[in-house]
């Protein structure tokens, strides 16, 4: 299972750099739950339609969101993934790269929880890899 979500996170990863968020969508369980960085202002994403208004307000408001992960490990049922997430607002014109630190959980193949926790350690923690 290790390999099966490792693959199917960049899979859906590599469709999600592509503009292509079917299967980034398809990727999560009906009711899935997405936390992104910005979810303490924004608050948590359950199911694909709350999803898909996540990908509507990144339209609206980025001319550049480019998650990428250089360091990418298998833990059981889950995901960790270590990398930087490259954005440029369409107001103030700036691009920033902002530490990116995922844990993404599967049950059956979809994920059922995908948090950034932007810092590396507090990710590691929730892996218990401290």
């Amino acid at each position: 299972m290790l390999r099966e979500n490792v693959d199917s996170f960049l899979q859906s990863l590599d469709a999600f750099h592509r503009g292509d968020f079917e299967p980034w969508l398809e990727s999560f369980a009906e009711d899935g739950e997405f936390i992104p960085q910005r979810a303490p202002i924004q608050g948590t994403y359950r199911g694909r339609d709350a999803l898909r208004e996540f990908l509507a307000d990144n339209a609206e408001n980025f001319d550049v969101f480019h998650p990428s992960y250089h360091d990418v490990r298998g833990l059981g049922d889950r995901v960790l993934a270590i990398g930087t997430l490259r954005i440029r607002g369409k107001e103030g014109g700036v691009e920033l790269a902002v530490p990116s630190a995922l844990v993404v959980t599967y049950r059956d193949g979809k994920v059922v929880r995908f948090q950034d926790f932007a810092d590396v350690r507090k990710a590691l923690e929730a892996v218990g890899l401290s």
